[in-house]
């Protein structure tokens, strides 16, 4: 898995997904109706970047209390994710990359799972009305 093409391939064998490139050239794929995760490559070609809004918090100390506590989830090895805000949105979202060179299908099951995982977790607590303290 060397480039953006190994990644669909494996995506369309393993997972049985139909993907098809928009016109940015990226990949959205929803993940069990809770979140839409996206993959594109950077300018270089050289990582693979994921990414997800999350969830809409709306103004107010509920949003303040849960950026603050994005900053300690951020500093949480190892990093599954990296947590941060869409202004225009007003979303919670998050992202991640990975370097394409020797990536391998196990390195990549890690990475996209991980990330997945942490996403849909963060998800459903604050979907609760929780802190991220409670996860």
């Amino acid at each position: 898995m060397n480039n953006f093409d190994d990644v669909i391939k494996y995506l369309e064998k393993d997972y049985e997904l139909d993907i098809s490139l928009d016109e940015k050239k990226t990949i959205s794929i929803v993940i069990d109706e809770k979140i839409t995760v996206q993959l594109e490559t950077d300018e270089s070609n050289t990582k693979l970047l994921i990414f997800s809004n999350i969830y809409t918090l709306d103004a107010g100390k509920y949003r303040e209390n849960i950026l603050f506590q994005s900053l300690k989830e951020n500093d949480k090895y190892p990093y599954k994710l990296i947590l941060g805000y869409l202004d225009q949105e007003s979303a919670l979202c998050a992202h991640n990359f990975i370097y394409l060179e020797n990536l391998t299908e196990d390195t990549f099951i890690v990475f996209f799972s991980s990330f997945i995982d942490r996403a849909i977790l963060i998800k459903n607590t604050l979907e609760k009305g929780l802190d991220l303290q409670n996860i």
